[in-house]
This record gives structure tokens, sequence and C-alpha cells, in this order.
């Protein structure tokens, strides 16, 4: 009977720790992208707008064209296979943008 106690314990300290990991909205883009270059004054009007409201969430820039291993990781572990490409990564999952690239669709999708 305390070992069912000793799982349930571990069960609720995964979801405790990951309930308080902060959502990321991550943009993959590349400056010579014209698409990047065009969605950009969206995506900074976006992250204005997230700053103005103390959002909750933390927003993460990745240029893909920077060949650190951090970045390799990114682009691995994501699928990135074009870009722009914005996702919103939870505790529980990923899930990719595939709205319209303005300000407050990216904000609504932020909140979703």
């Amino acid at each position: 009977m305390l070992w069912v106690l000793g799982i349930v314990g571990i069960i609720v300290l995964v979801y405790y720790i990951k309930s308080k990991q902060r959502v990321q909205i991550v943009r993959f883009s590349r400056p010579t992208c014209k698409f990047c270059v065009e969605s950009q004054p969206e995506w900074d009007s976006f992250k204005a707008m997230a700053l103005a409201d103390k959002a909750t969430f933390e927003i993460v820039d990745v240029d893909i064209s920077n060949n650190s291993i951090h970045t390799r990781n990114w682009l691995a572990s994501y699928k990135v296979d074009g870009v722009p490409k914005v996702i919103k990564i939870t505790p529980w999952k990923t899930i990719e943008y595939e709205g319209p690239r303005v300000s407050t669709a990216y904000m609504k999708f932020a909140l979703e």
C-alpha cells in the first residue's frame, strides 16, 4: 500500500512541476527569408503587445541561420522544415501555428 502512495506522490509532483513551467511562443526565422522579413513588423507588434499586457508566456526568437548546437537542437526537436514557423510549447504538448501572420492572431494563439 505504501508503494502506491509513493507512486501517486511522484505523479502529483511531476504534474505540479510541469504546471509551473511557462508556455513558450517560439518563432523560427531567417534574415534572408522574404516571408520572415515581411512578417517581422507584425511579430514585433505581437511582442510589444505581450510586454504591455504583462503576458505570462515567454517569447523566443530562433534565427535558423545561426549554426550553434542550441539552434540545431531546436530545429531537430521541433521538426522545422520551413520558415517562418511559430509554435507554442506547453508543458504537455507542442502546437504549430497555422493562422495569419498578424499580431492579434499571434496573441490569440498564445492565449488559447
